[in-house]
């Protein structure tokens, strides 16, 4: 594997300069789906998340990373990829917080779930023996009672959603197709037009 990294390209979108056109484009894809965000608004001990999405609980941090998702399509390798990047090794070290991990594009496997996934969530948390252990979930959007776009998770805790209410069971299921669009509209808005 080779240690060549392109570097990011800073990039101002709505009024806010960015340290890359994929954070950029997140940006836009939140505002597309009708997400209130805020970009590094807050220090955690030695790590500052991109982003805050505010939601109708709790905010949840975001960490954008240009990483490209396994072919194989399944969430055990998504969960590998995850997991086994030294740059979010912060990002797994503070206990009790909920942190959204999305990558380079959306992933593309959808099979057994109940939405469209999007990235991945992570937290960590102490078990009944006291180990610290690491429990990843799929994120999941879904159609929005109060936005275009909604998201939950597969597995673990649905309260931290964008909405209000339940849980997923709540939510509207929403064609792949749109939140394929929406993707590339936020890539138009962004990319680069010369002078």
């Amino acid at each position: 594997m080779s240690s060549y990294r392109i570097p990011a390209k800073p990039t101002t979108y709505a009024g806010t300069r960015f340290r890359s056109r994929l954070e950029a484009r997140w940006a836009a894809f939140f505002d597309l789906a009708g997400w209130r965000w805020e970009y590094e608004p807050v220090d955690y001990p030695g790590w500052q998340p991109d982003f805050l999405i505010r939601t109708s609980a709790e905010p949840i941090p975001v960490e954008v990373k240009p990483i490209e998702w396994p072919d194989s399509g399944k969430f055990e390798a998504m969960e590998k990829v995850v997991l086994g990047r030294g740059d979010l090794e912060k990002v797994r070290a503070i206990e009790g917080v909920e942190c959204l991990i999305l990558g380079a594009y959306l992933p593309t496997f959808a099979a057994g779930l109940d939405g469209v996934p999007f990235g991945l969530t992570v937290t960590l948390n102490s078990n009944d023996e006291g180990a610290r252990e690491h429990f990843v979930d799929v994120a999941l959007l879904f159609g929005g009672q109060r936005s275009a776009f909604d998201f939950s998770v597969e597995f673990g805790s649905w309260h931290r959603r964008i909405g209000v209410g339940g849980g997923k069971a709540d939510l509207p299921p929403i064609e792949p197709q749109a939140v394929e669009a929406a993707w590339r509209q936020a890539g138009n808005v962004v990319q680069w037009r010369g002078r």
